[in-house]
């Protein structure tokens, strides 16, 4: 089985496309795509509009990346630049439309 998962960091967002048949995963892909979101932020640690439309080209491109490795839903997550914006939900929001990534496992 192939597993991919989408790491959203504050400077990247990151595809690790793995091969999961045995006990332990064996990675067989990885791009990442710059972001550098973290100096985006506004002094709430808001993610304004161009952030987020960055923010979603690159989840989108990475998106597309793992289903050519033959991963139809990989697993995505976001780290602190994201979960602790006072904006989240309309940061996820806007991914979640832009792409057809599952935003609610970025939440």
């Amino acid at each position: 089985m192939r597993v991919g998962v989408v790491d959203v960091g504050s400077n990247t967002v990151r595809l690790v496309v793995a091969d999961a048949d045995g006990q332990v995963p064996l990675p067989v892909h990885t791009v990442k795509r710059r972001l550098r979101l973290a100096q985006d932020v506004d002094r709430d640690g808001r993610l304004g509009e161009e952030p987020v439309h960055r923010l979603t080209e690159a989840v989108r491109d990475v998106q597309e990346e793992a289903h050519r490795w033959g991963v139809t839903e990989p697993f995505a997550f976001a780290t602190s630049i994201v979960r602790d914006a006072p904006n989240r939900a309309e940061v996820l929001d806007a991914v979640e439309s832009g792409t057809a990534a599952a935003a609610h496992a970025l939440r």
